[in-house]
């Protein structure tokens, strides 16, 4: 991807598997070439994201990522977030909200 027509100035860089899932993202300063940020894409055998690993190519420091699958819900009147993880079959497994002492469970379903 670049930011000019005679395309000089590269913004980032993606390489793609032979299913054209994204594995890998480059990011580049506004000199457009030199890379600034690397982040990789880890699948499960589905093709589902499972983690990104974060690379700042300047300072040379590494983050991880691990998602949770599921919804983010504002609960505006409580001013809280409410998180809801579903199964695969997408039914609401564990609904959940971050206490004070942790994580505070609203209700579970086996």
């Amino acid at each position: 991807m670049y930011s000019d027509p005679a395309r000089t100035f590269k913004l980032a860089h993606f390489t793609y598997d032979a299913q054209g899932k994204r594995l890998m993202k480059e990011s580049y300063a506004t000199d457009g070439s030199t890379p600034t940020e690397r982040t990789w894409y880890l699948r499960d055998a589905s093709g589902a994201v499972i983690s990104y690993i974060q690379q700042d190519l300047i300072t040379q420091t590494r983050t991880e990522e691990l998602p949770i699958a599921g919804v983010g819900s504002y609960l505006r009147e409580a001013q809280t977030v409410r998180y809801d993880i579903t199964d695969h079959l997408g039914n609401t497994r564990v609904s959940f909200i971050v206490g004070t002492n942790g994580l505070d469970v609203i209700e579970a379903h086996d």
